[in-house]
């Protein structure tokens, strides 16, 4: 039997902004319904879901899809080590050997990211080459290659162990300033520029001219680099620290850099009226705990597995191994799901589920209203669709209603079609906010052929 991964490993990825990660991404809340970090802003419109979808197959590509760039004309598949770029109509730009290529927001320019920089060891003389998608020089640049401001023909660059430093250059290669530490990302109003400096072990808040306008302490631990974190209105700055699970810590601080209070586990968001934190710690068996705290310390509930999402009247969902768990706001469990949580219905009334094979949809009560066929379900918001594929001997893409009635499939397995732009994270993982940005598109890949297919839905 053929056995396929469900979600491959991606190397087209760029630096975890800050800007984009996390509560960073998330406006000040209006009402007083609990949001998580990462959660859909409950003010977006809803649309509706088709009751048919038609596609028009467009070009095939070789390798395994990766990205496409902002403007969703280029694209990049891998075939082995080799990085290819195509025009969305089938033609080869260029090929490179390397870990992953990161777009310019212009969409005409990139940089390929080379495996070396993932070794253990780190090369005596890193550069980073600008280039147009034609593989065409640009510039070149001393040291790795951080990120690519947005909305700029600007490039971020750091130095390495030997120049710990991050510097911003024009495309065309001039020096327009340097800050100490290693670039770390954007403050939520893309007004400022963050760093980590390992040998002052800080984080460093400077302006786009290189002055600093504040700093917070941050330790590493055991080459454990800390997280840093904005809370949703912005007025606070979460670090986490720590390497062991019994020893991680959530250290809360106001813009200014007055440390405000510090709690055991890990931040993982706030409540939208303010009240209090998440925090994920592990009880003595390894088992992971949600706990939400006010930030005076007071613990308000406690909850098995990791926090999710909440409902519009505050109940949580929780995810424990492979399964799904409702709690009152209290604390006091409602009922436990098979699958891992994958989204809330449209009416948010309803949760749908995946574990290996299928995916399902419940109430919160626990009744089921209805199944999916295949694996890694997924649920697709621009089309208001359950998406699953297939996770076995077939290559197979199905798109349901909510309700389970299945209205259309395609051959291969699903690729979620987000853009490889101007924020890439060297971990070789999707990035903590990818997703669906074309909804006019769907991309399939063969494990058989090893090739990426481009569907225009009509």
């Amino acid at each position: 039997m053929r056995f396929k991964p469900l979600q491959s490993s991606i190397w087209l990825v760029t630096l975890c902004l800050v800007t984009t990660s996390g509560a960073c991404a998330l406006s000040q809340p209006t009402n007083s319904q609990p949001i998580l970090v990462g959660q859909e802003d409950a003010s977006n419109p809803r649309r509706s879901a088709p009751d048919a979808l038609t596609f028009e197959k467009g070009a095939s590509f070789e390798g395994l899809f990766r990205g496409f760039a902002p403007n969703g004309k280029s694209l990049t598949t891998q075939n082995q080590q080799q990085i290819h770029v195509f025009d969305i109509d089938g033609t080869e730009r260029s090929v490179h050997t390397g870990a992953a290529i990161a777009f310019a927001s212009n969409s005409e320019a990139m940089v390929v990211i080379k495996d070396e920089w993932f070794a253990p060891t780190e090369p005596a003389n890193p550069s980073t080459e600008l280039l147009t998608l034609d593989g065409e020089q640009l510039a070149s640049f001393p040291g790795f290659f951080a990120a690519f401001m947005p909305d700029a023909q600007q490039v971020i660059i750091y130095g390495g162990l030997a120049d710990p430093v991050s510097r911003l250059w024009s495309f065309d290669g001039e020096e327009l300033a340097a800050f100490e530490g290693r670039f770390y990302g954007l403050t939520p109003e893309q007004h400022s520029l963050i760093t980590y400096s390992e040998s002052a072990q800080k984080f460093h808040v400077f302006d786009f001219e290189g002055t600093q306008i504040v700093s917070f302490p941050a330790a590493s631990v055991e080459d454990v680099q800390p997280r840093l974190e904005f809370t949703p209105d912005r007025e606070r700055v979460v670090i986490r620290t720590g390497a062991s699970p019994g020893k991680m810590r959530s250290h809360v601080f106001d813009r200014n850099g007055v440390e405000q209070a510090t709690f055991p586990g890990i931040y993982h968001g706030v409540l939208a009226n303010d009240d209090g934190l998440i925090l994920i710690g592990y009880d003595a068996d390894g088992s992971a705990v949600s706990r939400l705290v006010r930030f005076n310390g007071e613990e308000l509930a406690s909850f098995k597995g990791y926090i999710t999402a909440f409902t519009p009247d505050g109940k949580v969902v929780t995810v424990n191994y492979n399964a799904t768990h409702v709690y009152q706001a209290d604390g006091i469990e409602m009922t436990t799901l098979p699958g891992a949580f994958v989204k809330f219905a449209p009416d948010e009334t309803n949760i749908v589920t995946s574990d290996f094979g299928n995916g399902y949809l419940y109430d919160l009560e626990g009744t089921e209203l209805g199944t999916f066929a295949g694996g890694y379900t997924e649920f697709w918001p621009e089309q208001q669709l359950v998406v699953t594929t297939s996770a076995f001997d077939e290559d197979l893409t199905r798109f349901y209603h909510i309700d389970g009635t299945e209205i259309a499939s395609l051959p291969e397995t699903f690729q979620p079609s987000y853009i490889g732009d101007f924020q890439v994270d060297l971990t070789g993982q999707y990035p903590p906010n990818f997703g669906l940005q074309f909804d006019d598109r769907v991309v399939t890949y063969s494990f058989d052929d090893h090739r990426t297919d481009v569907y225009f839905i009509q």
